[in-house]
C-alpha cells in the first residue's frame, strides 16, 4: 500500500495473470504518482506484467485537464505493462482517461478503457 494525502492506492497479484491497482479518493497527478509507485514497488513487479487499474472509487472532481501533459511524462519514463486496463465509471472520469490516453500514446503497451470490471478483467486474462 502506498498512501498520498487523501488517497490510498493498493496492489494486489490476481490468480489469473495481471496486477490490480486499485485507487480510493481524491485523483490529481500526486495520486497517479501514489498509484504507479505503489505498482512499481511491489516485489513481484516487472516490466510487460498485464495491468488492472480500478480507479472507480477516485475522486475526479478537481482533477485539472491541464495538468495530464504533465502526468503522462512522468508516467512514461517508468517500466510500461504490455496491457493495461483502465476502469472508471463516470463521464466526467471517462473523458479525463480518454485524454491521458492520448497523451500518452507512445509511452504505453496496448490500453483499453473500461466503464466496469468484468469486461476488463476479461480483457486481460486473455
Amino acid at each position: 500500500m502506498s498512501a498520498s494525502a487523501g488517497t490510498d492506492a493498493r496492489v494486489t497479484w490476481d490468480a489469473r495473470g495481471f496486477f490490480r491497482v486499485a485507487l480510493h479518493g481524491r485523483f490529481d497527478v500526486a495520486a497517479a504518482v501514489t498509484m504507479f509507485d505503489a505498482l512499481y514497488e511491489h516485489p513481484a513487479h516487472r516490466a510487460g506484467a498485464h495491468v488492472l487499474y480500478d480507479i472507480r472509487d477516485a475522486d475526479f472532481a478537481l482533477f485539472e485537464a491541464r495538468r495530464l501533459k504533465q502526468l503522462s511524462a512522468r508516467v512514461t519514463s517508468r517500466p510500461r505493462a504490455d496491457r493495461a486496463a483502465v476502469v472508471v465509471e463516470r463521464d466526467l472520469d471517462f473523458g479525463i482517461m480518454r485524454q491521458w490516453f492520448a497523451y500518452s500514446e507512445n509511452g504505453h503497451g496496448r490500453r483499453e478503457l473500461f466503464r466496469a470490471l468484468a469486461p476488463a478483467e476479461a480483457w486481460l486474462a486473455q
